[in-house]
C-alpha cells in the first residue's frame, strides 16, 4: 500500500552540482517525489509510493551519484580556440546544445569540458553558426536567439525559422513586443526544450 516515506542518503564530498543531482534523480525516480532537502551532509527525500518504489529511487541515487563522481571530460576546450573554430555566438548555447546531444557538458569560463571528442564539439560550433546566420537580421532579445539557434542547430538546417519561431509563439514561450519584437517568455533552455518537443526534434548527434 503507498504512503508517504522518507529517504536519506550520505552524500560524498565532492558534489558541488546538487541542482544537477536533484533534476537527474526526478528524471530517474518513478515514485512521486513530495520534497528533496540538504541536511548538512546528507539528502533528504519525502515521496509518496510503495516500498519497492522507496527502493527504486535509492537505487536511482545511488546511480546518479556514481555517474556525477566519476565524470571523465575527454575534451577541455578554452573559449578563445571555440572562437577559433568560428563559433562567434554564446557558448552556453553550445554547451546546452551538447548536453542535448547526449554528451556530458559544463561550461565555466573560460572553459568548455565534455566527454565528447573535438570533432563533435566542432561539428556542433558550425551548427550553431549556420543557425546564427539563418537568424541573423531577424528582431529577436537575446534569449529568444538563444531558444531559436540551439533549436535550428539540434533540428538541422532544413528547419524553417519561421516555424520555430511560429511554434514558440503558439506554446507561449515566445511573445511579440509592441515594437515587434520577439521575446522569450521563459528562460530560453525551457523554452527550446519545449519548442524541440513539438518540432519533435530528438537532438540525437
Amino acid at each position: 500500500m503507498a504512503s508517504g516515506q522518507r529517504i536519506i542518503i550520505k552524500l560524498p564530498r565532492n558534489i558541488a552540482d546538487i541542482e544537477a543531482l536533484l533534476e537527474k534523480i526526478s528524471e530517474k525516480a518513478a515514485a512521486s517525489i513530495i520534497s528533496t532537502e540538504i541536511r548538512n551532509d546528507k539528502l533528504v527525500i519525502e515521496i509518496q509510493g510503495s516500498v519497492r518504489a522507496s527502493k527504486d529511487i535509492k537505487k536511482a541515487v545511488h546511480d546518479v551519484l556514481r555517474g556525477l563522481t566519476s565524470r571523465s571530460f575527454r575534451s577541455v576546450i578554452t573559449e578563445d580556440r571555440i572562437r577559433d573554430m568560428g563559433y562567434k555566438g554564446p557558448i552556453d548555447v553550445l554547451s546546452f546544445t551538447l548536453k542535448k546531444m547526449g554528451f556530458d557538458t559544463e561550461w565555466e569560463p573560460p572553459v568548455l569540458r565534455s566527454n565528447a571528442q573535438a570533432s563533435v564539439i566542432r561539428q556542433a560550433a558550425q551548427k550553431l553558426s549556420e543557425a546564427l546566420k539563418m537568424v541573423n537580421g531577424l528582431s529577436l532579445s537575446e534569449s529568444a536567439r538563444k531558444a531559436v539557434i540551439a533549436v535550428l542547430a539540434l533540428s538541422g538546417t532544413t528547419t524553417d525559422v519561421k516555424r520555430v519561431i511560429s511554434v514558440g509563439l503558439s506554446k507561449g514561450v515566445l511573445a511579440r513586443d509592441r515594437n515587434n519584437k520577439i521575446l522569450s517568455v521563459t528562460e530560453w533552455r525551457e523554452a527550446a526544450d519545449l519548442i524541440r518537443g513539438s518540432l519533435g526534434v530528438d537532438g540525437g548527434p
